[in-house]
């Protein structure tokens, strides 16, 4: 009897084991080393992701706080809507791969080709999926944002003279965006923080 039983164990170890091999890559939180790798494959492989979020854009003379809904399609071009403040709400950017436009109420200006810096705030969300698909990452760590469990990922890009910095809070769980910030030259530029995420 007893060694039907250990049978019936030992059964059962393996169905689970294959079981957690068809699970394909272990979630973020689930993994004891370096998570970076398996959150930054994520991006690499999505084809569309929507993000709702909140800008806010530090120069020095003044601070700008916006509200945006950002659209990533890989096989397309990325938009970009202002929801707020009220009195530029509803103007929608085009970032495509050839130039960019700014749409207001049925009229298209040119704008022409962004500098790529990703710290201007109608390009800052794509400055992020940039990174966090094959961005130079510098380093990673874990810390609590607002008390949720998170990773931390560092990015480093260099244009001329300037040096943009990158940190991204992720949700260890999912690895999911929350929070992000900016900086050139050492200096805080932008902050994004995140209301809501899809991604597929």
């Amino acid at each position: 009897m007893r060694g039907k039983w250990l049978a019936c164990l030992l059964i059962l170890a393996c169905v689970a084991a294959i079981a957690a091999c068809r699970s394909g890559l272990p979630s973020p939180g689930r993994l004891s080393g370096d998570p970076s790798a398996a959150i930054r494959l994520t991006y690499a492989d999505a084809a569309s992701c929507t993000i709702q979020a909140v800008l806010t854009a530090d120069y020095g003379d003044r601070v700008t706080t916006f509200q945006v809904l950002y659209t990533y399609r890989r096989d397309g071009d990325d938009t970009v809507e202002i929801l707020g403040p009220p009195e530029v709400a509803g103007l929608r950017a085009v970032l495509g791969k050839d130039g960019s436009s700014l749409q207001y109420e049925g009229v298209s200006l040119e704008t022409g080709s962004l500098p790529g810096l990703g710290i201007a705030p109608v390009e800052a969300l794509s400055g992020v999926l940039a990174a966090l698909r094959d961005g130079h990452q510098t380093a990673w760590g874990r810390e609590k944002f607002r008390a949720t469990p998170s990773v931390t990922l560092d990015f480093l890009t260099k244009s001329g003279d300037t040096e943009i910095t990158r940190r991204f809070w992720m949700e260890e769980k999912t690895g999911l965006l929350l929070y992000a910030e900016v900086s050139a030259n050492g200096r805080r530029v932008l902050s994004i923080e995140v209301e809501t995420f899809f991604i597929s």
